[in-house]
């Protein structure tokens, strides 16, 4: 009787553990996906139909040529209830070639990142290389970044992936985007296949209102949709506050958070807060050189 009796314990102990919501357990940590602009950060990282800075290596590639910029970027962002640190420079160009037949667009960054405690702990490099070119006067703009990843701990992986993006824009206050994320399958959970879409409407130098969203797999590769929304606004040409939120649908949490940029002639200074509702923030910080051209951001 004993020993039958705890059979039908063990048995109901690894029933109740597999009734376990094991993609919301799997996906309650940060990875890369996670991973922005502190921008986009503050657009509730509502941005795949512009993404006209340093996100754009992040978030689709073909923001790189959907304007006329120069900058230098140094960022660091910080989640600490997961144990995320992300120290970045990079920096994109699409204005050295502006006037050629051929006007190839480019950007390029290196990471450092770790994310996790314990035995979820990781850390690593990640360089990013983006290319892109506009095919109808920058209305419609086609771009690819390479991704290269080493990193270790919990979720080992040397690989590189590639993100493909589309950005077009019919008329000047209207843009919308498209971009596939890590085509290249390297069996990562930091580099999940996963496609992403937006519409905005404003621009760089006087407002913008951007909505967009993600179908992405979980653990038991159920597509899944989170949403972006968020706004941002130049006064006077030196500051753009913004603000964001964010539905995540893997994490099953919502993100509210905001921004602002200060334009100082040559330097843009921008910091980003988002608050996770299931506990926990996020933040950090950008120092940006401008080139010449492409709206103030």
């Amino acid at each position: 009787m004993k020993t039958s009796a705890f059979r039908h314990l063990l048995t109901a102990i690894l029933a109740a553990a597999l009734a376990l919501p094991l993609p919301a357990l799997a996906q309650s940590f940060t990875t890369l996906r996670d991973i922005s602009s502190i921008r986009s950060a503050g657009m509730g990282n509502a941005t795949r139909a512009f993404a006209s800075s340093d996100e754009a290596l992040w978030v689709n590639p073909a923001g790189i040529a959907a304007t006329t910029r120069f900058n230098i970027n140094a960022s660091a962002a910080f989640e600490p209830p997961n144990g995320l640190q992300l120290y970045s420079i990079g920096s994109i160009d699409s204005q050295l070639n502006s006037d050629a037949a051929f006007p190839m667009s480019g950007g390029l960054s290196y990471s450092y990142y770790r994310s996790g405690h314990g035995e979820a702990k990781r850390s690593g490099s990640i360089v990013l290389l983006g290319l892109a070119l506009p095919l109808w006067n920058q209305a419609f703009t086609v771009g690819v970044t390479g991704k290269y990843l080493y990193l270790n701990g919990a979720s080992d992986t040397n690989a590189a992936t590639m993100d493909v993006g589309v950005i077009l824009r019919p008329i000047s206050l209207l843009s919308i985007g498209a971009v596939g994320y890590n085509l290249i399958d390297v069996h990562s959970i930091e580099a999940r296949r996963s496609w992403g879409f937006g519409v905005a409407l404003g621009n760089d130098n006087s407002f913008r209102l951007a909505f967009d969203l993600k179908l992405e797999p979980n653990e038991l590769d159920e597509w899944k949709v989170s949403y972006f929304a968020g706004a941002e606004y130049l006064f006077g040409g030196v500051v753009m506050p913004r603000v964001g939120y964010t539905y995540d649908a893997l994490r099953q949490t919502h993100k509210a958070g905001g921004g602002v940029s200060v334009f100082l002639g040559v330097l843009a200074l921008e910091g980003a807060y988002q608050y996770i509702f299931d506990g926990g923030h996020f933040f950090g910080f950008t120092l940006r050189v401008l080139g010449l051209g492409g709206g103030a951001t």
